[in-house]
């Protein structure tokens, strides 16, 4: 019980950060980015989907019609984009191994339902991690959206310490230009953003969501 509380409240955050970026512009929530959990089941470490049921209480309350979900995890975004499969409302992004959990030769079926736009990333091909990304997201974002929710997902850091983490691994200082680029070109559009936790594991991981914050407060063009 006492772990399903805390799920909920991941849940409440997530949905309080992506109404307050309406008013604001930016705003980011220190928990969620449960991306895993599915319409009929948990899956990874994640109970609940804080992403697909903040945006849908949004849309209950008729804040916002057309979302965006920009997950930059590690792994696939594969239980927002089960949940929101065939909703033209809601259109999912996802950057990601291209061999490693949730995927591979054991996935679950409802694990390879693309998202609306899917890079996979290879070991051999993460080296130009950043080019994939600015190329792909600047096509995602030629729709027209009210707000985007960002899973952070800093378990792309080359010393995650997650075994299943290790299909990419970029420097401290390219996750921060990842940041920054994704934070900069919402802000170009004119789209409100809500970020979320998402993964990030072991030791000096704190590190690579404050950079990040850090950069915001002052303003991306002089960190």
């Amino acid at each position: 019980t006492d772990f399903i509380t805390k799920a909920r409240i991941h849940v409440q955050g997530t949905y309080l950060a992506a109404k307050k970026s309406l008013d604001i512009g930016f705003c980011y929530h220190l928990g969620g980015g449960m991306h895993h959990a599915m319409s009929f089941r948990p899956g990874g470490f994640c109970m609940f989907n804080d992403i697909v049921i903040g945006v849908r209480k949004l849309q209950i309350e008729k804040l916002v019609r057309n979302i965006a979900v920009i997950d930059l995890d590690c792994h696939k975004g594969d239980g927002t984009a089960e949940i929101t499969k065939g909703d033209n409302t809601i259109k999912t992004f996802s950057i990601h191994m291209s061999d490693g959990w949730p995927l591979g030769e054991d996935a679950n079926e409802e694990s390879l339902v693309a998202s609306d736009m899917d890079i996979p990333i290879s070991v051999e091909s993460s080296k130009n991690y950043l080019t994939y990304l600015n190329h792909g997201l600047h096509k995602f974002l030629e729709q027209s959206f009210d707000i985007a929710i960002i899973v952070h997902g800093v378990d792309v850091w080359e010393h995650d310490a997650l075994a299943s983490s290790s299909g990419i691994k970029l420097t401290k200082e390219e996750v921060l230009e990842r940041d920054k680029f994704v934070y900069s070109l919402l802000k170009e559009k004119n789209i409100s953003q809500a970020w979320c936790l998402g993964g990030g594991y072991g030791a000096g991981i704190s590190e690579l969501y404050i950079q990040f914050l850090r950069s915001v407060a002052i303003g991306p063009e002089l960190s």
